[in-house]
């Protein structure tokens, strides 16, 4: 199941690459060099979302995502300099002929072929959670006469009290058996997410895609996040908290950056901003317990605290990062990152409100501190 679930206007019927719209939209040279690209088998993988063509191609020892509209007319999407320019790059060119090449095996992929390796993946205690609200299947694994099901639907929680090295593998078989059944798969999509959920490099190269191509028209439709919101919502139910964490921070990057010419009359980029920081903000608080594994958070909203490039978001960093730093050991690391910027020559167009925000911070740091400076 793909990011853009529903019919949109970024997601039309995909039409099959061919080789003349291919050279018509690649930039000059890069053709040669993306047809070479392909044939080297620097495309590693790839798969079909609506009319979008997701790739991974590794060449020169880096590897790239690649996000191809399969329309004949629009250039792909590359995370290479070159790859958010207005002629593909050679890489485009190599994804495009890719898909060119399995076009029919890529519309006709079953979504959840992987299932299997997501269920080994997942707790235990999850699946079990899942079991019992899941409707039944085809069947149940390891189920036989006199074991039906009389509950309209729902499965019975005394299935899954065996002893717990025999209910462990009791439970996933159990799960991949209910999930052959389309209620089951919608409610497992809900909390976890579909076999082929993107990961955040993936929503990033999609987002920007989106942005992009918006840019270039008078009367753009509006960017939809909510996907890659429940994105980063699954990969939370999965426990891949690192994940979430890392998809949130993509989500607000792409609206600050990919979206800073987008209109936002209503206010609808800027509440999602705000929303994807929140989220941040609560993952972090809610799994990463030790202070050193949120140092790197830290570090990174702090980053973003002082950028100087987007300074009018500052309010909004400056709020997630107190929503994080409540602790003290916290706050004294906080207190070492800023200690000098508050007297740091500031940008011209910034002027005083780029000063005054941080010595709010800088302040802001030690009141909450009791007063005290602890490097000092």
């Amino acid at each position: 199941m793909p990011v853009l679930k529903h019919p949109t206007f970024w997601a039309p019927r995909p039409e099959k690459p061919t080789a003349k719209a291919i050279r018509w939209i690649s930039a000059p040279g890069t053709y040669e060099a993306g047809r070479e690209c392909y044939r080297r088998g620097c495309v590693a993988s790839a798969s079909m979302r609506r009319n979008l063509v997701w790739a991974t191609v590794h060449d020169g020892g880096t590897t790239y995502r690649v996000v191809a509209r399969l329309d004949n007319y629009h250039a792909p999407y590359c995370s290479c300099p070159l790859g958010n320019e207005m002629r593909s790059c050679s890489h485009g060119v190599a994804t495009l002929l890719y898909a060119s090449k399995m076009f029919n095996a890529l519309i006709h992929a079953d979504p959840w072929e992987g299932v299997e390796a997501v269920v080994a993946s997942l707790p235990v205690d999850a699946l079990k959670e899942f079991a019992d609200i899941a409707p039944a299947g085809t069947g149940m694994a390891g189920s036989g006469p006199g074991e039906h099901d009389t509950s309209g639907g729902k499965r019975r929680r005394p299935m899954f009290r065996a002893p717990a090295p025999a209910a462990d593998a009791e439970v996933r078989a159990s799960v991949v058996e209910l999930l052959k059944g389309d209620e089951s798969r919608r409610l497992f999509a809900d909390r976890f997410g579909e076999p082929d959920l993107p990961d955040h490099r993936e929503c990033r190269a999609e987002m920007a895609y989106m942005f992009y191509t918006a840019s270039d028209m008078s009367y753009a439709p509006r960017v939809g996040l909510a996907d890659f919101f429940r994105a980063a919502k699954a990969r939370e139910g999965r426990g891949d908290v690192d994940e979430a964490i890392l998809t949130y921070r993509e989500i607000s990057e792409a609206v600050m950056i990919d979206g800073s010419n987008a209109d936002d009359e209503d206010g609808y980029y800027a509440s999602a901003f705000a929303r994807a920081l929140d989220r941040m903000a609560v993952c972090i608080r809610r799994h990463i317990r030790e202070p050193a594994k949120r140092r790197p958070h830290i570090e990174y909203l702090h980053r973003r605290l002082v950028d100087k490039d987007y300074w009018w978001f500052h309010g909004e960093y400056q709020n997630t990062i107190f929503r994080i730093c409540t602790r003290r050991e916290d706050l004294g690391y906080l207190e070492e990152l800023h200690r000098d910027h508050p007297g740091k020559e500031q940008p011209v167009e910034a002027g005083y409100t780029y000063r005054r925000n941080m010595l709010e911070t800088r302040e802001g740091i030690l009141s909450r501190l009791g007063g005290r400076d602890p490097g000092r």
